[in-house]
């Protein structure tokens, strides 16, 4: 187990008024996720994820 590779996330979790949670596929994918992704080395998850979410939905977040 000492060989395991630990990667961290950022994801998001987006539900509308309708409570429809929002998933998406990603290229070359045939499974549904939620929108983010791996954070470089040294990346904030905030950061992380303003990133994804842009390059995957292309929506702007302002970051904090």
């Amino acid at each position: 187990m000492a060989d395991e590779k630990v990667i961290h996330i950022a994801a998001a979790v987006t539900i509308d008024v309708r409570d429809r949670l929002l998933l998406i596929r990603k290229q070359n994918s045939a499974f549904f996720m939620q929108p983010g992704g791996e954070l470089e080395a040294g990346e904030r998850p905030e950061t992380a994820l303003v990133h994804e979410v842009h390059e995957e939905l292309q929506l702007q977040i302002p970051e904090q």
